[in-house]
């Protein structure tokens, strides 16, 4: 049975049911298909009808990528025509979990002219060219592409390859470039992807000169165009500070630079003249100094905070390591930051973060700290626009806590790293809770939470009468009991995350699944634990498993990805 045989495919509201109509020759594949209508009831849900139709559709999708070539049908090419507007990442997604790659006979269907996205892993080799060939009709289109190719013997095809494709893609906005790309790729951007905001190149093969000719410079008595990149990943890459320092220079535009010696080129710009940095400004948004690469550094970092806060006054988000408390008070004349992660690099790791909580914390958003010393009334009263909140082994000033103040009203989301036996960490947590009326989601990573029995009771106690949507144990120490009356008092709770939490097994697994009926709400419990062959157990369905391979939020940058302790 063809494509073409498709007669007509809809879905009745009033009797439930998804028709597919296929109009064939064939005697014996007509009484197959009895009477050639295929018929599925459904529960009369919106969303599952919508499911089920999708997935009917998933099953022949052969046909109907046929069909967009071959129908002659009205309104069977408008229904079509829908599917590929509205539907194409799903198609996507479950076709790569299914096979890796698009198979050729799906791309009338898949590769079409409403494809915002597309990552060129998924395009087998054989089928490249023909891929450049239908780029003539989609590439308006494409918005972000990913060249996360294998590499092949012939790295000059690969690179041929790479520019040919950029040639179709006038309007491309986000591109991430594979390793083996050069200086002659960053060349030809700003004439063919002018529109490019995003350029992701880490570990590439470019160098200062590469960089450079991103930016506006005279050509034959003209000047060719510049581009106005917002970020630039440069993860990876060495021997290229002059470069960015040029980029820095030419490029206004830019508001997030990833590149380990960042704050080598901003010393470097002003070592002469620090003065001077007052009178230059950057757009720059973030800024991160790796903390892994912290034993590398042969200068103090005082001095390159010090030319930030007067060069880059429109940071927002800063993920720094701090040594002295000079660093501290550079740090605070940044008078637009939301996002502070920081780590305490002091010789006795005791750096009080109390007095800058007082300056900053009035527009703070999100902080993310390890070590350090700080007290949970200033945390309450300086923050209370905090909405999330990270701390690793974080040295708490445990005074008693203050009824009379302010609650964080704001804070979603809380994760607590490295608490460990009779911590008093645990009871910091517990003040936190208090204060946190409104807390969505919280999370424990390498904590032993068996004892104190009064912990686990206070806990259980404030989850009672909490909001609390998600609770992520990664790596803790935890009884199954304590399981067993999360689950039975925590109403609002929709899911349960147990990361290699090594006193939970397949048996202790099972006791909470016989807990699951009891309970108002339906939990997603996801389960994994290296020990087991399979490498994960999973009641209802596994909460990792709703993470798109298409995701249209591709206008998010991860900045944390050098956070050696973060997320």
């Amino acid at each position: 049975m063809s494509a073409s045989n498709i007669k007509m495919c809809c879905f009745h509201y009033d009797t439930g049911q998804i028709m597919i109509e296929f109009d064939s020759d064939d005697e014996d594949e007509e009484q197959q298909n009895i009477g050639t209508l295929i018929q599925m009831d459904f529960v009369s849900k919106i969303p599952s009808l919508q499911h089920i139709c999708l997935q009917t559709i998933e099953g022949n999708l052969i046909r109907f990528s046929e069909a967009v070539s071959t129908t002659i049908d009205a309104n069977f090419r408008m229904n079509l025509h829908y599917l590929r507007q509205v539907h194409t990442p799903f198609f996507l997604n479950n076709k790569l979990k299914e096979e890796n790659s698009i198979n050729k006979a799906y791309w009338n269907l898949l590769l079409n002219e409403y494809l915002e996205e597309l990552n060129l892993n998924s395009i087998q080799v054989k089928d490249q060219d023909d891929l450049i060939m239908k780029l003539d009709e989609i590439g308006h289109a494409i918005e972000k592409i990913r060249f996360d190719l294998s590499k092949t013997e012939d790295s000059k095809k690969d690179v041929v390859f790479v520019k040919n494709v950029l040639l179709k893609l006038q309007n491309l906005k986000i591109l991430h470039l594979h390793s083996f790309v050069d200086d002659t790729v960053l060349n030809m951007l700003p004439s063919c992807c002018a529109k490019l905001e995003e350029l992701r190149i880490p570990n590439c093969a470019v160098t200062e000169k590469g960089l450079k000719s991103l930016c506006q410079k005279e050509k034959n008595g003209g000047e060719t165009p510049s581009l106005n990149l917002r970020v630039i990943d440069l993860s990876g890459i060495t021997q290229i500070n002059d470069g960015v320092s040029y980029l820095l220079k030419y490029m206004p535009s830019l508001e997030l630079i990833v590149y380990e010696d960042l704050d080598f080129v901003l010393s470097n710009i002003y070592k002469h003249d620090v003065l001077k940095a007052s009178e230059d400004k950057y757009n720059l948004t973030s800024f991160t100094i790796p903390f892994s690469f912290l034993s590398k550094r042969l200068s103090p970092l005082q001095g390159a905070f010090c030319i930030l806060s007067m060069c880059c006054p429109f940071i927002k988000v800063l993920s720094v390591p701090i040594e002295i408390e000079q660093d501290l008070e550079s740090i605070s004349k940044l008078s637009g930051l939301e996002d502070f992660s920081a780590s305490d690099n002091s010789p006795n790791h005791d750096l009080d973060l109390n007095w800058f909580l007082k300056q900053k914390g009035g527009a703070l958003k999100r902080i993310e700290i390890r070590q350090f010393s700080m007290s949970i009334n200033h945390l309450v009263e300086s923050c209370p626009n905090l909405e999330s909140f990270t701390f690793e082994a974080t040295n708490f000033n445990l005074s008693n806590p203050n009824t009379n103040l302010k609650r964080l009203n704001n804070l979603y989301e809380l994760h607590v790293k490295c608490v460990l036996y009779n911590d008093m960490s645990k009871q910091a947590v517990i003040n936190i809770l208090n204060f946190s009326p409104k807390l969505e989601s919280l999370s424990f990573c390498h904590s032993d939470l068996k004892f104190p029995k009064e912990f686990s009771t206070e806990l259980t106690k404030y989850l009672e009468n909490s909001n609390l949507c998600t609770l992520k144990f990664y790596t803790c120490g935890i009884y199954v009991t304590m399981l067993e009356t999360i689950l039975l008092t925590c109403s609002s709770l929709k899911t349960l995350v147990l990361f290699q939490c090594h006193d939970i097994d397949s048996n202790n697994m099972e006791v909470l699944y016989k807990v699951s009926p009891s309970l108002k709400n339906k939990v997603e419990i996801s389960c994994k634990d290296h020990k087991r062959e399979d490498n994960c157990f999973s009641f209802f369905r596994d909460v990792y498993s709703c993470v798109p391979l298409y995701d249209k939020d591709y206008s998010h940058y991860d900045e944390n990805q050098y956070l050696v302790w973060g997320r």
